[in-house]
């Protein structure tokens, strides 16, 4: 019979915990192609030898070792201690990936301003009192006012970075664990591949801020632009400047490269992404390259095609394009702007036969060197390969392996 999960909480509580102190020094980076290809393509500076890959969710329920680990554990319990965290973190790297992304959730955010949300694992995301009148956000409001004053929180609405008038800075405090989770994974990676931190765009993060769970469309949250747009962007800029803040706090504690997943930007029409949306990411964008200019910021902006050129004309360094989107469009897109492009394998081609999969790959980073050009070592230009959605529960280990494995034979020598 298995531990009950309160006593397994009490065992793992006794296990060493190795995260470097706030301001110790981090491994390095290597020098070698595996350690720099994937800075290497992000940065356009295209010296690498072999196209970099990832995957979004690769450290998640298809790992054996995943289930083993968490089994009996709260999913957020996991997030928010470091060691757990980062050994999470780092179990896809046996699949020779090229770069980690914490194990955290977008959910963490609305936590920090004060929402609470559980993780159910039969149902996803599950918040127990979502904002679900129109244009009301006094749950969240009224207790920001009394605790900090109704002039920082109005300040906070603002798209302007000035940490000591707002109150996003003290409320991404909240998630210091998040920082000691990447200083704890950069210990563990050792320099042998780049760090990446994460949020959740604000549209995407208000969607459940709003439904309070995944929904087919969040036409409850959509229709916050027509009837109440006045509270609709003060929301989203509340949501924006948290997410600035956790970012900021995600590069000071080790993270090499940072994405946004909107991953619900196809659910709005373009003027409202380009009017209400947009400029939060872009505000994101700009003030972290204004104070870690070497620091890739990445946009996976899923079903917004609508937009795409909007997006990769904005202060990203690149956009990540999901599987519904033509890569020769997005490919065209990261050239005429000089962004690096990420992206975009259907994650159902990881079921099919290998050789499927593996004509499908090439078939793809033949598109995408056709538009991009290759290096001097025939590998695509300013291109990371990535899934065009995230690992699922059903794929087999294996699938991705043989993803990656055809990513890093490719060349056009």
């Amino acid at each position: 019979m298995s531990e009950p999960p309160q006593k397994k909480r009490k065992v793992e509580a006794a296990e060493e915990d190795t995260t470097p102190p706030k301001g110790a020094p981090l491994p390095v980076l290597g020098t070698d192609d595996k350690a720099t290809r994937l800075l290497s393509a992000l940065r356009r500076e295209n010296t690498h030898k072999t196209t970099p890959i990832w995957s979004h969710r690769q450290a998640g329920r298809y790992l054996p070792e995943y289930r083993e680990y968490t089994k009996g554990f709260d999913f957020f319990y996991n997030c928010q201690h470091a060691e757990r965290a980062a050994k999470i973190t780092v179990q896809p790297e046996r699949l020779d990936i090229d770069a980690a992304i914490l194990f955290s959730d977008i959910l963490i955010v609305p936590q920090a301003i004060g929402m609470e949300v559980k993780m159910d694992p039969g149902k996803g995301p599950q918040f127990t009192a979502p904002m679900t009148t129109c244009g009301d956000i006094s749950s969240i409001w009224d207790p920001l006012v009394a605790r900090f004053g109704a002039e920082k929180v109005e300040a906070t609405c603002q798209l302007t970075h000035k940490p000591d008038l707002q109150i996003s800075k003290e409320l991404a405090a909240s998630l210091d664990y998040t920082g000691d989770a990447l200083r704890n994974v950069r210990a563990k990676l050792n320099g042998h591949i780049p760090l990446y931190g994460f949020t959740g765009a604000p549209w995407t993060l208000m969607c459940y801020m709003v439904s309070g769970s995944s929904k087919p469309s969040y036409a409850e949250a959509r229709k916050w632009f027509y009837a109440s747009p006045v509270i609709a962007r003060k929301l989203l800029h509340l949501i924006t400047n948290v997410c600035l803040e956790l970012l900021l706090l995600e590069v000071e504690n080790g993270a090499q490269m940072i994405q946004l997943f909107e991953s619900h930007g196809g659910e709005i029409t373009p003027q409202a992404f380009e009017e209400f949306e947009l400029p939060c990411l872009d505000f994101i964008a700009k003030t972290i390259k204004e104070r870690h200019p070497t620091v890739p910021v990445m946009l996976f902006a899923r079903n917004a095609s609508h937009s795409l050129e909007k997006c990769f004309a904005a202060s990203f360094d690149g956009v990540s394009v999901d599987c519904n989107t033509s890569m020769t469009f997005a490919a065209t897109l990261a050239k005429k702007y000089n962004k690096a492009l990420q992206g975009n394998l259907d994650p159902c081609v990881l079921f099919a036969p290998d050789d499927v999969l593996k004509s499908t790959v090439n078939a793809m980073l033949e598109e995408v060197a056709a538009v991009l050009g290759t290096n001097e070592h025939g590998v695509p230009n300013s291109y990371v390969a990535n899934l065009g959605w995230g690992m699922m529960p059903s794929h087999q280990p294996a699938k991705l392996q043989c993803y990656i494995d055809t990513v890093h034979a490719f060349s056009k020598l």
